[in-house]
């Protein structure tokens, strides 16, 4: 399997990095950019009265802060690097972004249109998440 060299100029690294695309990585990245989706999702539903509301805006920050954690020992372990370099240097709406970004990398997407995913850091994890899943779509179509 050949590597594929990802950037991570995110966290004050220079030259890209290398990475094997394996069947865990892409389930692994799966998994997070479903999970910022439900995490999405939970923070626009609206709850009935004042004791829900608090509830649920509390399991949000809980389901935010438990995916930002995974992530970013996954990114760390994925690239090598210490985790405090991503805790560091990176904000929520980049780690969503950069996501995205080693998604399309591993679906075969070039450097040049993944580049794109790390751009949209003003994007919502959710809008991350579709736009990951369509690119992951459309590079399957034969």
């Amino acid at each position: 399997m050949e590597k594929i060299k990802v950037d991570a100029s995110l966290f004050g690294i220079k030259q890209p990095i290398a990475i094997k695309p394996t069947v865990r990585v892409t389930y692994k990245l799966n998994q997070f950019m479903k999970e910022a989706l439900e995490a999405s999702l939970a923070t626009a539903e609206t709850p009935v009265d004042d004791n829900d509301a608090q509830g649920k805006f509390v399991e949000t920050i809980d389901q935010e802060a438990e995916f930002i954690e995974g992530a970013i020992k996954f990114i760390a372990q994925l690239l090598h690097i210490d985790e405090d370099r991503i805790w560091d240097n990176a904000t929520e709406e980049e780690i969503g972004a950069y996501l995205s970004y080693l998604r399309s990398r591993t679906s075969g997407v070039s450097e040049k249109e993944a580049q794109e995913a790390l751009k949209a850091t003003g994007e919502s994890p959710k809008l991350e998440a579709e736009k990951s899943a369509k690119e992951s779509g459309n590079s399957n179509k034969k």
